[in-house]
Parts: structure tokens; sequence; C-alpha cells
């Protein structure tokens, strides 16, 4: 597992983690927290704009850990990318 570290500034409510070269306003899904497409993830926040700690863990496999017991809302995605993912803002 690979964790990164950083504090990101959220606009509109949200950041994207996207492939440099894909279009990120082609949305047709739509999640309560994260919206994935093809070389893109729009993540929503809790604030319209300003500060977020953020958090990356990059898996080999599923996590063994399924206890969400203190958490209100779980999303879980599948990011496919072709270079790889940049945090970006639209």
């Amino acid at each position: 597992m690979r964790t990164q570290h950083g504090r990101i500034q959220a606009d509109h409510s949200q950041f994207l983690l996207a492939d440099p070269n894909v279009d990120t306003t082609d949305i047709s899904d739509e999640g309560d927290l994260i919206r994935a497409e093809p070389g893109f993830v729009t993540i929503m926040t809790g604030i319209a704009y300003g500060p977020v700690d953020l958090t990356v863990e990059l898996l080999d496999h599923a996590p063994n850990d399924t206890d969400l017991g203190d958490w209100q809302v779980v999303e879980e995605t599948i990011a496919r990318t072709q270079s790889g993912l940049c945090l970006r803002f639209r």
C-alpha cells in the first residue's frame, strides 16, 4: 500500500483526480460522494470552497478491513486511466 497526504482546495464543493488528457465535463455517472468516468473521478466535499485535507491510499488488492461502523456514507469505485491521475480543478 502506498499512501499520500496533502491539502487541496475545494472549488464548487468538489475536486477531481483526472488524466490530464481527458474531458472532465463528460459526466454520466452520479453518486453521493464520487462520480467516476473513464479517465477521471470527481470527489464531492463538505465545503463549497477552501482547504480540504486529503489522504489517498493505492492498494494492490481489496482491503481486508470492512468495519465501516463510524462512516455515514461509503462509496467505492475503480479509476481507469491511460496516463495516471492528477489533481485537477474545473
